[in-house]
């Protein structure tokens, strides 16, 4: 009874661990092509969605997400790849905003303000990402986030039939500490 119960622990351990392997190296190959290292091979789409985080951490000095992020946005912005910026963020109490403190970091950089949309409901990605789509009529954009937010977070969980393959989301990333940018070109997964 043991062997059979140990056997049974086993295989399940197996298949589960195939199957991470094998939706890794899907999410993977399906970015393959759409994925960008310079800011001047990034296609030109008329909006830049700004995912939200704090500009300070939780020890209370500067947030590298943050400063990265509204880096890579001003970036994009003058290197005339994204018309405007919808930077989404929480603001859940009055001292915590992050749109706001957003917006502020991008005009310090030369981002005109009437270039930058705040939606204050952004609390999670695909909050942002859905709101892009439904509120704002976005059909297609550049999110800008960092490299801990993968590709998978913008896959269509349910192909149709007339979408053959999950949609990939625009995607630019800036690394934290570094220079580097990715970028992903697509539509929305909210279509």
């Amino acid at each position: 009874m043991l062997k059979r119960v140990l056997l049974v622990i086993v295989v399940l351990t197996a298949a589960v661990v195939a199957f991470t392997i094998y939706a890794n190296i899907t999410v993977v190959s399906m970015a393959e092509g759409h994925i960008f290292t310079e800011i001047q091979n990034v296609p030109h789409n008329r909006v830049g969605l700004l995912l939200g985080t704090n500009p300070r951490n939780r020890y209370g000095r500067t947030n590298t997400y943050f400063t990265n992020r509204i880096r890579t946005a001003a970036e994009l912005y003058h290197a005339g790849k994204i018309d405007y910026i919808i930077a989404s963020g929480d603001n859940h109490t009055k001292e915590y905003d992050e749109p706001t403190a957003m917006q502020d970091s991008l005009m310090a950089l030369g981002v005109p303000q009437n270039r930058i949309v705040l939606d204050f409901a952004g609390f999670r990605t695909l909050d942002s990402v859905v709101r892009a789509k439904e509120v704002f009529g976005c059909d297609s954009l550049t999110i800008i986030s960092q490299a801990t937010t993968t590709p998978a977070h913008f896959i269509s969980p349910a192909p149709t039939a007339s979408k053959q393959l999950p949609s990939l989301l625009p995607f630019a990333q800036a690394v934290p500490c570094e220079s580097a940018l990715r970028c992903a070109s697509g539509s929305p997964a909210t279509r």
